[in-house]
Order: structure tokens, then C-alpha cells, then sequence
């Protein structure tokens, strides 16, 4: 009990939210493509997402907390990213975090 007690505080002191653990626990099988077309219809430009897009389809106000999805991708434009390789490191942020809860 105490270690997911401490997972839980982790999780919310970063700016998470009940609900949104809810959905992610829920959403752990969620594939690629339907990870990608969930991104899509978020982002204002075809294939690509903006960090402020990013943050509204996560959930999350501080762009800080999703800079680790972008981090070392390459920009097109200076601020745009290719939705499919965000959406690979989200996953497999999700994965870990599924398997590190186990």
C-alpha cells in the first residue's frame, strides 16, 4: 500500500489529475494508430503537433511535464513535431510506467 501511495502522490504532484490516471490506466491499450489519429484531430496541422497541442491532448497545463515526449525529436519549423514519433515515445512512456506499476 505504501508504494502505490507514493506513486499516486508522484502522479498528482506532476500535475495529473484522478481522472486523467483513470483514462490512462484505461487507455494502456490504446495502439499506435489510435494514438495517431487521437493526436491528429487535436493538432492544426496534417501529420504535425505543436507542444501547446500536445499539452491539450494530454491534458496538462505546464509544457514542461510533456517536454519528455519531444525531447530530441526533430522540429519542423521550429515548433511542430511528427505526430507518429510523439506518439511512439507516449507509448512507450505509458508502457514503462504500466509495467514499473506491476
Amino acid at each position: 500500500m505504501e508504494a502505490s501511495h507514493s506513486k499516486e502522490t508522484k502522479f498528482f504532484s506532476s500535475g495529473g489529475t484522478f481522472k486523467q490516471k483513470r483514462d490512462l490506466k484505461r487507455d494502456l491499450a490504446m495502439t499506435k494508430q489510435e494514438c495517431i489519429r487521437a493526436m491528429q484531430k487535436t493538432a492544426s496541422a496534417d501529420g504535425f503537433i505543436t507542444m501547446t497541442e500536445l499539452c491539450q491532448f494530454i491534458g496538462i497545463k505546464k509544457p514542461d511535464y510533456a517536454r519528455k515526449y519531444v525531447e530530441g525529436l526533430p522540429r519542423l519549423g521550429g515548433k511542430r513535431y511528427f505526430i507518429p514519433e510523439v506518439a511512439e515515445r507516449i507509448l512507450s512512456d505509458m508502457r514503462y510506467e504500466s509495467v514499473k506499476t506491476l
